[in-house]
C-alpha cells in the first residue's frame, strides 16, 4: 500500500498552548471464579497538562497538576480524595519521526529530564496516606504518563504510517523492562511490556480540532510486584493484556483522547493453587485544548 506521507506528525507544537486540560475515568471490574462481576469500583478525575521547557520541536518538558479525583464504590457512594489534588509530577514528551529529532532526543539533557521525572513521582506518594487508595493512585499516575509515552513512540515510527489500518510492531515500545517500584512497591518490582502493535485508522475531528487516530495492542505483559518490608513482604505476580484506541491533536502532536481495556490475571504470593484474580479496567481519557 502507498506510504501516507501526508499524515505524518514530525513535531511537538505547543505554540500558543497555555495548557490543556484532561478528565480521566477509570471503570474497575472484579471477577469471580466463574467469570462473573463481583465488584465494581470508579474513578473520576481531572488534570492539567502544563508545556515546559521545548528543546527545539522533538522534545517538551510536560508538567501535570491534578485538580480533582472522586472514588465510587460498588454502593453509589462518592469519595472526594483531596489528599491528591494539587499534587503535581512531570513528565517528557517526544516526537522522533525525523533524524533530527532522533539526534536531538540522544542528549544528556533528555536523560536528565527522565530522571527528574521519576523524581517527581516518587515525591507524590512520599506524601499520600497509607491507604489502599494509593494503589489505585499509582495506576492513575502510570496511565497518565503511559499514554503519553505511547503516542510519542507511535508518532515517532514511520512505519505506523506506510498503510492505513495496518497493524505494525513499535519496537520501541515492546518487551520494555519498566521499574515499578516508584511511588509505591518494593524497589525490585517491575513490569514487562509483550509486543506492542499499532496502526493509523485515519483522520477526524473533535471540538472542530483534527486527529490522526490509531488503534494499539499489547498481549502478554508481565509484572511482580512487591509490597512492605522484608519482615512483612507480599508479592503479587502476574500478566496483563491491553488494547485501545489512542488520538494525538494533529496541530500540537499531544494526545488528545484515548480509551484502553485492561485485563490482569494476578497472584498473590505465587499461589499457584488458587485461582488467578482477574480484574478487568476501563480508562477513558479525554482532553480540551485551550
Amino acid at each position: 500500500m502507498e506510504a501516507l506521507t501526508d499524515t505524518k506528525i514530525t513535531e511537538i507544537n505547543i505554540d500558543n498552548t497555555s495548557e490543556v486540560k484532561y478528565r480521566l475515568n477509570m471503570r474497575l471490574e472484579n471477577l469471580d471464579s466463574t467469570g462473573r462481576i463481583a465488584a465494581v469500583n470508579e474513578l473520576r478525575s481531572s488534570y492539567r497538562l502544563t508545556p515546559g521547557k521545548a528543546i527545539s520541536k522533538a522534545v517538551l518538558e510536560a508538567s501535570y497538576n491534578i485538580d480533582s479525583m472522586e472514588y465510587i464504590v460498588g454502593s453509589g457512594k462518592e469519595v472526594r480524595w483531596s489528599f491528591i489534588e494539587g499534587k503535581e509530577f512531570t513528565s517528557v514528551l517526544f516526537n522522533a519521526a525525523t533524524l533530527e529529532n532522533q539526534m536531538r532526543l540522544a542528549g544528556d539533557e533528555i536523560k536528565q529530564l527522565i530522571k527528574d521525572q521519576w523524581e517527581s513521582v516518587e515525591s507524590i506518594f512520599e506524601r499520600l496516606p497509607k491507604l489502599p487508595a494509593a494503589g489505585i493512585v499509582h495506576a492513575f499516575v502510570y496511565d497518565v504518563i503511559g499514554m503519553d509515552q505511547t503516542i510519542s513512540h507511535i508518532l515517532s515510527d514511520p512505519k505506523v504510517f506506510k498503510g492505513c489500518g495496518e497493524m505494525v510492531c513499535i519496537k520501541s515500545l515492546s518487551k520494555v523492562h519498566c521499574d515499578m517500584s516508584v511511588g509505591l512497591y518494593g524497589k525490585e518490582s517491575n513490569f514487562t511490556s509483550g509486543d506492542v502493535y499499532a496502526a493509523y485508522l485515519g483522520d477526524g475531528i473533535s471540538n472542530g480540532r483534527q486527529q490522526k487516530v490509531f488503534e494499539f495492542r499489547c498481549s502478554g505483559a508481565s509484572f511482580d510486584c512487591q509490597h512492605g518490608t522484608s519482615a512483612t513482604q507480599s508479592q503479587k505476580q502476574g500478566y496483563s493484556y491491553y488494547d485501545g484506541i489512542i488520538a494525538a491533536d494533529a496541530k500540537t502532536g499531544i494526545m488528545s483522547c484515548a480509551r484502553m481495556t485492561e485485563t490482569i490475571f494476578s497472584n498473590q504470593n505465587q499461589e499457584k493453587k488458587k485461582p488467578a484474580s482477574v480484574l478487568r479496567r476501563f480508562v477513558d481519557m479525554r482532553a480540551s485544548f485551550e
